[in-house]
């Protein structure tokens, strides 16, 4: 069975073929600062669950194609960027749902956080929905009144997470091998019976689409703070250094990397300290001081709530 990837040429030479079975693909991706895998399982004719694992922050578009095709994506770690039309970007985080037809336009994506993983269910509309029809008595899903319902405004749009979706996909990130195959076709059904009934209400979408000028500004200032860690300075500092209003710049700060200004500094610095800890002599004292705190007991106190354990048991480790 041939996958949807390969028969619609979605990602030109970006792809490696590393292992190929009857019902599985794994692929190697290259990426402009990092790699990714992608492993494809074929569910039915013209419907692929495939799994998603990217360790960069830049990623590629698919080909622009003319086929019906939806793509379903849910996300479980990491985020992801997408600059969309009218220079507005699009942000899928932790336990959202993204819906797209592969015909929309999309200028570049990447991964903010430098890391994503998750689950995609690739559909080719015209193939499924001859195979699909009346697979079984009692299910009768019809794409094209799906994709009317689902594509009514754009061609894609952002769902938070919801219980509803996070018993879909949870279950599909520890599937026995034993049972993958019908498994997989039980859940493709499961999440097509969903999207034939469930209400795409306002309220369930995720609205914010940050400008271009907003977004620029918001990873200049991440990057600001990245090359002086030691230096504590207050966000209203940064907005007027970077003329945009303090509301402004967290809200979009918080768009891109799920965290908080704040909460994403101390984090990113105790991560940092810990990597130093473990590659230079340095004492804990000194990362301290680097890392912008006075009192190193205070640092100490910071480190074992974001690593689980004091600096001197990390090193020790």
């Amino acid at each position: 069975m041939e996958s949807v990837i390969e028969k619609n040429n979605l990602y030109r030479d970006n792809l490696k073929v590393i292992k190929k079975t009857k019902d599985k693909v794994i692929y190697k991706v290259k990426c402009l600062d990092g790699d990714g895998e992608i492993i494809c399982h074929h569910v039915f004719p013209g419907i692929d669950i495939i799994y998603n694992n990217f360790n960069t922050f830049h990623s590629f578009e698919p080909e622009n194609i003319s086929r019906d095709i939806i793509e379903i994506n849910h996300c479980r770690k990491g985020r992801f960027e997408c600059k969309v039309e009218n220079d507005s970007y699009i942000y899928l985080g932790e336990g959202d749902l993204e819906v797209n037809s592969c015909q929309i336009q999309r200028e570049t994506s990447g991964f903010p956080l430098g890391y994503y993983e998750g689950v995609e269910v690739l559909i080719d509309i015209e193939t499924a929905k001859e195979f699909l029809g009346g697979i079984m008595e009692g299910i009768e899903i019809d794409f094209d009144k799906m994709k009317k319902r689902l594509f009514s405004n754009k061609d894609y749009f952002i769902v938070r997470a919801t219980d509803e979706i996070e018993h879909i996909f949870h279950e599909l990130y520890n599937v026995d091998e034993r049972i993958q195959k019908g498994y997989f076709k039980i859940k493709v059904l499961e999440l097509l019976l969903f999207f034939s009934i469930v209400p795409i209400e306002k309220s369930n979408l995720l609205s914010p689409y940050f400008p271009k000028n907003q977004v620029e500004k918001a990873k200049h200032i991440k990057e600001h703070l990245i090359d002086d860690l030691e230096k504590n300075v207050t966000l209203q500092e940064l907005a007027q250094e970077h003329e945009i209003g303090l509301t402004t710049l967290k809200k979009c700060f918080k768009g891109i990397y799920g965290k908080s200004i704040s909460v994403w500094r101390r984090e990113y610095r105790i991560y940092k300290a810990a990597s130093m800890l473990k590659e230079t002599d340095m004492t804990i004292a000194e990362i301290s001081g680097k890392m912008g705190y006075d009192n190193p007991s205070k640092f100490a106190s910071v480190f074992k709530k974001v690593i689980g354990c004091s600096p001197s048991e990390y090193r020790k480790k």
